[in-house]
């Protein structure tokens, strides 16, 4: 059972009644179809698709309108503008009954919608809310994360809870855990030898997050306690706790297994200092009553268990039973085949995907050009003329742009020859009509590109990981194959030969590709793992990892947790690593917890 959550829109300013001059300004039309821009087209579909039922539109006009509700045309593009008050928007969300939803989501960025965010942070302040589009720059930013939601099948999220630490009390009722956090590294290391519980911790936190019951009665412990700091948009942060108790009891006849069973006692300490207390009752347990209790208590905070067998997927084990609070599932994943596979199919599918938004919005553009050029001719002939240094410094800045974006595969060409990449300042200096065209062209392009930034981001760091732990394959990203391998001549490493060989025998037509498959184990292990973590973690993900080091020469042990540090700073995402390696942990021992007061695995 998923836990039921709110999406909010914002409206955009573009409507029909602005592309259908002959349609009345009068006539009522359906807020979902009312609002035509590219970003409320995409909004739309990102809402149908994953909250279906359970979404609404914010608009300066009406205040929250519901999908299907019928409004007119208005001129107000703020809040401020059409004189709507917050106590009426208040009472629009009581009506609607918005407020009985426990989390929130807004599709905005703080640029473009700054006014939209202080009224959702007001109306839903004792709710979870989340913006995963906070801090993107323009609208093609913000399409392009939703692009790539869409064709990963999966929806965006952005959890600002952060743990502080874990406190574990009578694990396999002989052992005490604390287990501390630091926040500036989003990654906690835990050690110890086996038997200590290292599996099992990470099991109960998967646990207690997603609400699963069953796994949590299955555990043997008697209490667990969660410390964490929640944030908001603005970045102020208050601290609160979450516990789970166990109580030894008997069950019969329950709608949960039955045999032993411990009630459990859900209590979290708000930074108020109010407490929200629910005991799950196993004689007369309903799910939907118990789903809501917990949503309540439990942060939203999305959950991802990395185990060692990577290899091959199954489509079914994401979705675990008894997941009273598990988000919403997707993924381009299929039944039982190799995982690098389906992560070459997925990654040609984001691009190919981007690059038919890219192709739309460059006939936009295309299609309001010769207007905007005459604006801008008389715009420099009344006002001061850009320095031709200026153009020509944005041009040379562009054409490296375009060469990483053809690299990563999102171009197919770029200009390299003298007579295309470099033009003189002398040549344009005073021309109105050439500065003009100019400055649209790179005004264009910049904001086009913007839509490839957050993936392009993403192929950039997988590849310089993966190209730095395959010395013998060189490893690209192409739109239309996917993943891409080449062997390095006569078995020799890459770095033997430099990276400007490397970049110039990618592309010899004599050289003979590596199929993905045809790696070894350790090889599709490493690939598999970070792409995982790159490209299907989202910001504020807890990341469960048990025994990386498994398939893991020890030179990639050694730089696996540099990796990790990169994949956080990228993706925003926590880590929690248990391990028995000490060349995997290598200089991070101020980040280990040994659950064993340092005894030694035998």
């Amino acid at each position: 059972m998923a836990l039921k959550t709110l999406l909010i829109t914002p409206s955009g300013d573009e409507k029909l009644w602005d592309n259908d001059k002959t349609l009345d300004k009068n006539r009522y039309i359906k807020a979902k179809d009312a609002f035509c821009g590219r970003f409320a087209g995409r909004s739309r579909e990102y809402s149908e698709r994953f909250y279906k039922g359970d979404w609404v539109i914010l608009s300066p006009r009406y205040g929250f309108v519901l999908p299907d509700e019928e409004i007119q045309d208005y001129s107000a593009k703020t809040f401020a503008e059409s004189g709507i008050e917050y106590d009426t928007i208040q009472i629009n969300a009581e009506s609607d009954a918005l407020l009985n939803y426990e989390r929130v989501i807004f599709l905005g960025s703080r640029n473009l919608h700054s006014e939209y965010i202080d009224i959702v942070s007001k109306v839903f302040s004792d709710k979870w809310v989340e913006y995963p589009l906070l801090e993107s720059e323009n609208n093609e930013a913000m399409l392009g994360r939703l692009i790539d939601s869409l064709t990963r099948n999966s929806p965006l999220r952005c959890n600002r809870t952060k743990i502080q630490d874990i406190e574990i009390r009578g694990l396999f009722s002989k052992y005490d855990h604390k287990i501390p956090f630091e926040t500036e590294e989003n990654l906690s290391i835990i050690t110890a030898p086996n038997g200590y519980g290292k599996t099992t911790i990470l099991r109960l936190i998967r646990a207690v997050f997603s609400g699963n019951l069953r796994e949590i009665k299955d555990i043997p412990f008697n209490s667990v306690k969660i410390t964490f700091d929640l944030c908001n948009c603005e970045g102020t942060c208050s601290k609160r706790t979450l516990e789970v108790v166990k109580n030894a009891g008997k069950t019969i006849g329950s709608k949960l297994p039955t045999g032993d069973f411990w009630s459990l006692i859900f209590r979290t300490v708000k930074g108020n200092g109010e407490v929200l207390e629910y005991t799950v009752n196993p004689d007369n347990f309903d799910e939907d009553e118990t789903s809501w209790e917990l949503s309540r208590i439990i942060p939203p905070v999305p959950v991802k268990f990395v185990s060692a067998q990577r290899l091959w997927q199954n489509a079914d084990s994401e979705n675990r039973q008894g997941d009273l609070l598990a988000g919403h599932g997707g993924g381009v994943r299929r039944t039982y085949e190799l995982t690098i596979l389906n992560y070459s199919e997925d990654i040609r599918q984001r691009i190919q995907a981007m690059l038919a938004d890219y192709a739309a919005s460059t006939q936009q553009l295309d299609s309001t050009y010769p207007y905007r050029y005459m604006d801008l001719c008389y715009e420099l002939e009344s006002g001061i003329l850009p320095s031709a240094g200026s153009v020509t410094t944005r041009l040379s800045s562009l054409r490296l742009e375009q060469k990483k974006l053809k690299d990563l595969g999102f171009l197919s060409y770029y200009p390299q020859d003298a007579e295309t990449g470099n033009i003189c300042e002398e040549d344009i200096s005073g021309e109105i009509g050439v500065l003009a065209a100019l400055i649209l062209y790179l005004d264009d392009a910049e904001k086009k590109y913007l839509i490839f930034d957050d993936l392009k981001k993403k192929i950039d760091l997988l590849l310089q990981i993966i190209n730095s732990l395959f010395l013998t394959l060189s490893f690209e990203i192409r739109a239309e194959k996917g993943f891409y391998f080449l062997a390095s001549p006569h078995g020799a490493s890459f770095t033997d030969f430099g990276e400007e060989f490397r970049k110039g025998y990618s592309y010899q037509p004599d050289s003979e590709p590596v199929s993905p498959e045809r790696l070894s184990s350790g090889e599709q292990n490493q690939l598999v793992m970070y792409y995982d973590l790159i490209f299907f973690t989202d910001p504020g993900t807890l990341v469960l990892i048990d025994e990386p080091e498994i398939s893991l020469h020890i030179v990639w042990q050694r730089q696996y947790l540099d990796f990790i540090r990169r994949i956080t700073n990228l993706t925003g995402s926590n880590f929690i690593i248990a391990t028995h390696s000490p060349q995997l942990i290598h200089n991070n021992w101020d980040l280990t917890t040994d659950l064993s007061g340092g005894e030694i695995d035998g």
